[in-house]
């Protein structure tokens, strides 16, 4: 269920011209000081002059207070938005453009609900620009920063689309559809040329240890299959999701970056079922215990089985079983892009060493520390962007075979029923 709150921002143009530098961008939803508001958003184009962010919350994910007992219970969620431009060398941004706006949430006692906000920026075509929104629950003192790149510079496709739901005619702001989906693609700049479409099935393999190459990439797109797009009018289409998980790709040729919707099974990114729960066990199981699980009929009693057996006892299996797959869902929310973020480089190391302790990003790459900052034992991995025809958000950890000793201590601590922590 959604409840549909539009925020218009006219930002005025300042005066002034702060700068921002991006290699100072935090993570900071990654890190094990991480706030759980886990908000989503949105790029969408709507003219040459006009760009719009939409961003949801979870009203699950809000505190609602009362100041007195004769008040309602309401949450207050601060948007602040700041606007970049990027120096041709892209190493610096020019703040141009900001605003904030205030808004307050009346506890309807309805949970899980979905509260759906838009701002409508005057951003023109011919430029890149750096957009930072900060939400912040006032009523928990706390907030997020996320870093999202407009990029109205070239032909980028993936902004200038937004699907909406058939049934609700709500936007769909997260990067994923569910199979009881039907989704109309709305395109109303660079509306000159035709779409054509393809969809890839869900094959994608998780990546290997961090000290082994990976080379398996090249070969994850080979089973594309072309679509028929449904016409309804000069600027929508309709797409409604078969049985068959995987990704829709949708572009004007195959020069340019498509717009891209995942499609997972329901719930996702939750585990909700054993299936699900089987396949992420990956990392933990040697190749024979593995495959002993993913040919078992009853996955659940497999699946309890090897913690128990790991463990020792059901109250530790439990417990263990809870903490591995919490990180895995996280892992799903965070790095999702074609494929469930368990199964990408950054989603791996997230799930078995957890949330870092410092993570920045940089233009191209992120990089993720463990341990007490200066310790001489200190863990980092780093994660370089690269891009393809598919996505931009494509992290690739820089491999080596020093991580080897760290990778069993850690997969071992799991196997012994102890969480690991590095």
């Amino acid at each position: 269920m959604y409840r549909l709150i539009t925020l218009f921002a006219f930002i005025a143009l300042l005066t002034s011209c702060s700068s921002y530098n991006s290699s100072n961008a935090s993570l900071a939803s990654l890190t094990r000081t991480e706030f759980l508001l886990q908000p989503e958003y949105r790029v969408y184009h709507e003219s040459l002059q006009k760009t719009s962010i939409y961003f949801q919350v979870k009203t699950g994910n809000l505190l609602y207070t009362r100041s007195t007992k004769n008040n309602e219970f309401a949450a207050q969620l601060n948007l602040n938005i700041k606007v970049f431009q990027e120096s041709n060398d892209g190493k610096k941004q020019t703040l141009i453009y900001q605003d904030s706006s205030l808004f307050v949430d009346y506890d309807n006692g309805l949970k899980n609900q979905y509260l759906i906000g838009k701002f409508e920026m005057p951003i023109a075509a011919g430029s890149d620009y750096l957009l930072k929104l900060t939400i912040s629950d006032k009523n928990r003192n706390a907030s997020n920063d996320e870093y999202i790149t407009i990029r109205k510079k070239d032909r980028y496709l993936e902004q200038a689309i937004l699907p909406v739901s058939k049934e609700s005619m709500a936007p769909v702001i997260a990067p994923k559809l569910n199979r009881q989906d039907t989704i109309i693609l709305q395109k109303k700049w660079k509306n000159d040329r035709p779409l054509f479409g393809w969809f890839i099935p869900n094959t994608f393999k998780a990546p290997p240890p961090p000290f082994m190459s990976d080379q398996k990439f090249n070969s994850e797109f080979g089973k594309a299959k072309r679509i028929n797009l449904h016409l309804t009018s000069n600027d929508v289409y309709a797409i409604a999701p078969g049985d068959t998980g995987g990704i829709y790709i949708f572009q004007h040729d195959t020069s340019e970056v498509g717009f891209k919707l995942p499609y997972f099974p329901n719930g996702f990114p939750e585990i909700t079922n054993y299936k699900m729960m089987a396949d992420a066990m990956i990392y933990i199981c040697s190749k024979d215990e593995y495959q002993k699980i993913q040919i078992s009929d009853n996955k659940r009693l497999a699946i309890e089985n090897f913690w128990i057996k790991q463990c020792g006892s059901k109250d530790r299996a439990r417990r263990i079983i809870r903490e591995y797959f919490n990180r895995v869902e996280k892992a799903n929310k965070y790095f999702t892009n074609y494929k469930e973020g368990w199964k990408t480089d950054r989603g791996m190391i997230y799930v078995i060493f957890g949330p870092p302790n410092t993570a920045n990003k940089r233009s191209n790459y992120e990089t993720w520390a463990y341990g007490r900052e200066a310790n001489m034992t200190n863990l980092s991995f780093s994660f370089r962007n690269i891009p393809n025809l598919i996505t931009e958000n494509n992290y690739l950890l820089d491999r080596g075979i020093g991580y080897r000793q760290i990778w069993y201590t850690a997969v071992d601590t799991w196997r012994g029923g102890r969480v690991f922590n590095y």
